[in-house]
């Protein structure tokens, strides 16, 4: 299950980094596996009768991806219920694709090795066996 929250989020105030953090934990709380934000673009701010937004929307974007506890964003061109949900459920995918492309990437990168030893008075034998170690595949 996936919540997710939408505004225009161009001015971040205290009051709502913490109202953010309340629909955070309560999405917690009811058993979400994940929290989307949706973020209103310039012609729905005015069409809502909201201020422009001084940021574009692509920044506004990626400042609130940036806050711990959203694990996706996407914009918001419309307020309808099914078009919001159905723009909620691409972007979990594409949130889903990029983990596991990083997930394999870095499991690509990286293997794990052990090495024993004591390593007290490091000396040229630790470091040969510390390459031959990373060497082997």
């Amino acid at each position: 299950m996936i919540t997710y929250t939408y505004g225009a989020y161009d001015i971040l105030r205290a009051k709502d980094l913490e109202e953010l953090d309340r629909q955070m934990q309560v999405s917690k709380q009811k058993g979400s596996s994940s929290f989307g934000l949706g973020i209103f673009d310039e012609n729905l701010c005015k069409v809502l009768g909201l201020n422009t937004p001084i940021k574009s929307l692509e920044d506004r974007m990626k400042i609130m991806q940036q806050i711990r506890g959203i694990d996706f964003v996407f914009p918001i061109q419309t307020l309808d219920k099914k078009i919001l949900e159905d723009q909620a459920k691409k972007a979990y995918m594409h949130y889903l694709e990029v983990l596991k492309k990083r997930k394999s990437k870095v499991s690509k990168q990286f293997s794990l090795g052990y090495a024993p030893g004591t390593y007290d008075l490091f000396h040229a034998g630790h470091l040969e066996n510390l390459m031959i170690a990373a060497r082997k595949k």
